[in-house]
């Protein structure tokens, strides 16, 4: 499954709800690789999801009791595994860590991101780095039947066209990079948002969109998540567009 969104406009908390949803809801095992922030960092995100309040900015206050409780819950378990990689694939290295996630148990793998995964491939040749990551990542879920969550940035709008951090409109040819994030995907997933939007509401209000979907060939709109500031939890919504028709069913 491909995610994808503008900057900043939450992909890395949705895939963090998406986790812990699996850690509340199934005895599945899972494997982060996040490129862009620190290990500790990433169990911060999930500590705060758990004690639903914003750990470790300033005035959010918890105790260590409290963290160490949230740790045992969530991360504590011994099913989630979190690699540090912070290099490129071409020395396979993260191929076969991905690979080892799969053979130690992991159900699902998530990867953030593939555009960091790739920046150094040799002869600057990103397209190709791209097709031959996204191929091997297509063999270790046929290999070993998990499921894999890849996070890929947008290309630059051009043309003087509404951004994607304002809430412009994403298709799939503007996933950055090889067209083989799309062609080899099962499952294309889009998150909407306007970060510039004079209502707090809206600037806070996340739109899911499938662009792709292999199995079903259902796409359009697939809900709306509003990011609490206060627990910095995705709380779902109504998209406004909907609430009419709503309305009248």
């Amino acid at each position: 499954t491909m995610l994808t969104s503008g900057t900043g406009c939450g992909k890395t908390t949705f895939v963090k709800e998406f986790i812990y949803n699996i850690l509340r809801t199934t005895e599945h095992h899972i494997g982060l690789v996040s490129l862009e922030e620190s290990t500790s960092e990433t169990v911060r995100g999930f500590l705060s999801l758990d004690l639903n309040k914003r750990v470790g900015l300033p005035g959010v206050d918890s105790t260590v009791e409290e963290e160490k409780a949230a740790f045992d819950r969530v991360l504590g378990t011994g099913r989630v595994q979190l690699l540090d990689h912070a290099g490129s694939v071409q020395d396979a290295s993260l191929v076969d860590k991905l690979e080892f996630l799969a053979l130690t148990g992991c159900r699902f793998i998530v990867l953030d991101h593939i555009t960091v995964a790739v920046s150094e491939s040799i002869n600057e040749n990103v397209n190709a780095a791209i097709d031959s990551l996204m191929s091997s990542l297509l063999k270790i879920v046929k290999r070993h039947d998990v499921h894999i969550t890849v996070i890929s940035h947008l290309r630059k709008v051009g043309g003087g066209a509404k951004s994607f951090e304002a809430g412009g409109k994403i298709e799939m040819d503007d996933l950055k990079g090889s067209g083989s994030l799309k062609q080899i995907s099962s499952q294309v997933i889009a998150l909407s948002r306007d970060l510039s939007a004079d209502s707090a509401l809206e600037r806070n209000t996340v739109r899911v969109n499938v662009l792709k979907d292999r199995y079903t060939g259902a796409t359009g709109h697939a809900g709306s998540y509003i990011f609490n500031e206060t627990t910095g939890r995705l709380e779902e919504a109504m998209a406004p567009e909907l609430a009419d028709f709503k309305k009248e069913d």
